[in-house]
């Protein structure tokens, strides 16, 4: 496949120890920037103006949305390629460590639905899935 722009330039990310780039991974969208939300109630109390704040001190998990290519040059068939693409991301039921090329923040996710896979044209395959993050520690 011919790229317009340096392939050593894409972004990537690492899960579980594997990079996305072994997997020839051109990203497409992901929402890894955004920040995670405070986690607390707010509690409407008769008689009192304004809601009662509840801090339970920390924060919600978030999800990381990921939509992106895999060229198969280099890698095989399509086939196998998507059978080690999902091993890789769902074959373990457990908190993997996460890390952004480009982001500051490590994370510890797990990827949760199914990870769509479908060869859009011949030796180029379509895939999308979502993190579930919890924030493991800033650069």
């Amino acid at each position: 496949m011919i790229y317009y722009i340096d392939k050593d330039k894409l972004e990537y990310f690492t899960f579980g120890g594997t990079s996305s780039d072994s997997f020839n991974f051109i990203i497409m969208e992901n929402d890894n920037l955004s920040g995670f939300e405070n986690d607390f109630e707010l509690i409407s109390v008769p008689g009192r103006t304004g809601d009662l704040i509840v801090n339970n001190n920390r924060k919600k998990n978030k999800e990381i949305n990921i939509s992106a290519y895999v060229d198969l040059e280099g890698l095989g068939d399509a086939k196998t390629v998507a059978r080690n693409i999902n091993n890789w991301l769902t074959g373990s039921v457990s908190y993997r460590p996460l890390i952004f090329s480009d982001d500051l923040v490590k994370y510890e996710a797990i990827v949760i639905g199914k990870v769509d896979i479908k060869e859009v044209i011949e030796g180029l395959l379509e895939i999308s899935f979502k993190f579930n993050c919890k924030p493991s520690e800033v650069v």
